[in-house]
């Protein structure tokens, strides 16, 4: 897991200096059970916050175009609350756990979505027209 798991962080480095100005890395860890790379950088005049979790399993990511503290663009499959009562209703309790990937709107509400990478993240925002 450690090669590939180095092999995706850095084509995630690579795509984002092409793309992304001030790029700060805040954490680059890679160990046997999982990797874990987190990003901080400009796009334009806002703010780009990203993470990727690479399990054996699984994968966990936040990836958030900022505007301040206002969500312009947020792609995410943390535990959602509001995510989770959109998917199981008034049994989402039960579920209160699982990952679940949405969308945050500019409006703070969530949208339910399929399972988005960074490449497909970085189109979204190469569309946004900034």
């Amino acid at each position: 897991m450690e090669k590939q798991a180095e092999q995706h962080f850095e084509q995630i480095l690579t795509l984002a200096r092409e793309h992304f100005e001030n790029i700060q890395i805040k954490t680059y860890d890679i160990s046997e059970q999982r990797a874990f790379l987190r990003i901080e950088a400009t796009f334009g005049k806002r703010r780009i916050a990203l993470t990727e979790i690479v399990r054996t399993t699984s994968r966990a990511y936040p990836y958030y175009l900022l505007d301040g503290d206002q969500v312009i663009l947020g792609w995410d499959n943390a535990p959602d609350r509001q995510a989770l009562r959109l998917k199981y209703g008034r049994d989402f309790t039960m579920h209160i756990h699982d990952e679940i990937s949405h969308q945050h709107l500019q409006d703070g509400t969530v949208a339910l979505t399929f399972e988005k990478n960074f490449v497909e993240f970085l189109d979204d925002l190469l569309n946004l027209g900034e």
